[in-house]
Order: structure tokens, then C-alpha cells, then sequence
């Protein structure tokens, strides 16, 4: 707790003899210096996303904000290189490209449902 945006702050703002907050003021330099960089680069990549027709897309949906829309852009790289959706689909593993190996193979999970996995998500 005393870690937090609030700890900090209330760490600031809490009156101490004078000798006590000379001993706990430098201690809260290194904390700020990081918050501030965090800042900085949380300002970044938000304007990074902002400028992306994309991410400002993906940021439409529900919990998606700037972090959330520049991983998803980030993670496949290249989404041409990808034959069509599905493919781009597998490339996470979530799902298998027709015509696969595992295309049609039975998981453990499917077996308890009585399903076979068909290739498709």
C-alpha cells in the first residue's frame, strides 16, 4: 500500500519531525523518477496508438486501451504474410487452418464435450 500513487502521495504529505523527513524524502526520489519515466512512456505509446487508424479501432472495444490495441497490432507482425484469416488465427494457436494435422484431431477438452475439432475457431 505504501507503494501506490496513494502511498507516495500520502508519504509526501504526512507531517515528521524535520529529522525524519530528511531521512525519508530520498527515499522517495527513485519512486518518482520511475513514475515520471512510466509517465512518459505511457504518453508515448498513447500517442502512438492515437496516430494508428488500427489501434484507434481496436480501442473502440470494451477494455481496450492504448496497451491492449498496440499488442494486438504488435504480436503478429506482418498480417499479410498470413494466407487468409484463419491462418492468421493459428498463428496464436487458438485455432487450426483447415486442412491441418490437427485440423481434425480430438483434444483432451473435446473428448469430455463429445466434439472434434474441425479447423475452425
Amino acid at each position: 500500500m505504501l507503494f501506490t500513487r496513494q502511498g507516495l502521495t500520502w508519504r509526501r504529505e504526512v507531517e515528521l519531525p524535520a529529522d525524519v523527513r530528511k531521512a525519508v524524502d530520498p527515499g522517495l526520489r527513485p519512486y518518482e523518477a520511475v513514475q515520471e519515466e512510466l509517465q512518459r512512456l505511457e504518453d508515448h505509446l498513447m500517442a502512438m496508438a492515437r496516430r494508428d487508424a488500427q489501434a484507434r479501432l481496436l480501442m473502440t472495444l470494451p477494455g481496450a486501451a492504448h496497451g491492449v490495441a498496440l499488442s494486438l497490432l504488435a504480436a503478429p507482425g506482418d498480417v499479410t504474410r498470413f494466407k487468409d484469416g484463419d491462418h492468421a488465427a493459428s498463428y496464436r494457436g487458438r485455432c487450426r487452418p483447415p486442412g491441418s494435422r490437427a485440423a481434425g484431431a480430438i483434444t483432451a477438452g473435446s473428448r469430455r464435450r463429445g466434439a472434434r475439432r474441425r479447423g475452425r475457431c
